[in-house]
């Protein structure tokens, strides 16, 4: 099982007892934020959004999340699509796009493993994504490669 964000929940204690360099995602994402400022999405499960984890990254820097009930009863029903091996799920990623992004946010988190697929093509003029196991990726390549 992949849970990345999960287990951030731990990090401090984690690399408290490492003796080797620990990447932080949650940073690593928040540091690529190009709008500072902005209002951000962030697409995540449930018990990664109640971490509050990004949400406190995040305000570090002064950065507003989205948050709604709405947003958050239609992303989980987007996750739970995607879960399933129906095939695609880009008019339903469309949808929650056009309904719940398009002209509020600046940038986007994919802070869900199985949105990444599902919203790897999908590009819109002045919005940034910014896929968090890709950024995981990325710094586990420049720090140890």
């Amino acid at each position: 099982m992949y849970t990345p964000n999960s287990a951030h929940l731990y990090f401090n204690r984690i690399k408290a007892e490492l003796s080797v360099p620990v990447v932080n995602m949650i940073e690593a994402v928040v540091q690529r934020i190009e709008h500072q400022g902005a209002v951000v999405a962030i697409l995540a499960t449930e018990p990664t959004d109640a971490s509050g984890l990004y949400q406190a990254a995040l305000g570090k820097r002064h950065i507003k999340v989205l948050n709604s009930k709405p947003f958050r009863a239609d992303l989980n029903a987007l996750i739970a699509a995607c879960k399933k091996p129906s095939g695609s799920n880009r008019r339903q990623a469309v949808d929650f796009f056009s309904k719940h992004l398009e002209g509020r946010v600046a940038t986007t988190i994919i802070a869900c493993t199985d949105l990444s697929s599902t919203f790897s093509d999908i590009n819109v003029k002045n919005m940034q994504f910014i896929d968090s196991s890709q950024c995981l990726v990325d710094e586990i390549l420049d720090k140890y490669c």
